[in-house]
């Protein structure tokens, strides 16, 4: 199980109860495991490390949730930028993310209260 604490996405205003966040160009995920930051979100100007920009050129992040893989403690090479994001469409594979309907994410969003703690239950498959 994982905790769903934070949100992000390209807008301002989002209604959500999660801490939420709009992004900007300025906003990395940093997954270089050497990294002193990785599997962390900074912001600034672009990093010369491995990273994952939140402010994409594409829809997959207008809305999404950090799932809290690995991010307390960080463990170096243990995987990092795992988050539930808006889908590419039936049957599109992920990087290791969970994807949705942009409509249900928005539904969860709404639906979520960080001072509930909510999780979400992740397993590998038989």
């Amino acid at each position: 199980m994982f905790a769903l604490r934070r949100a992000f996405g390209y807008y301002q205003g989002v209604q959500t109860e999660l801490d939420y966040r709009a992004v900007t160009e300025k906003d990395f995920w940093i997954d270089a495991s050497a990294s002193p930051f990785y599997n962390q979100w900074i912001t600034g100007d672009v990093p010369e490390i491995s990273h994952e920009l939140l402010r994409r050129q594409d829809e997959l992040y207008k809305y999404a949730i950090v799932i809290e893989y690995n991010t307390d403690p960080v463990i170096p090479g243990m995987g990092s930028a795992i988050f539930m994001h808006v889908w590419r469409g039936a049957g599109q594979p992920t990087a290791g993310c969970v994807a949705v309907a942009q409509a249900e994410l928005l539904r969860l969003l709404q639906w979520l209260d960080g001072r509930q703690n909510p999780v979400i239950l992740l397993k590998r498959s038989p």
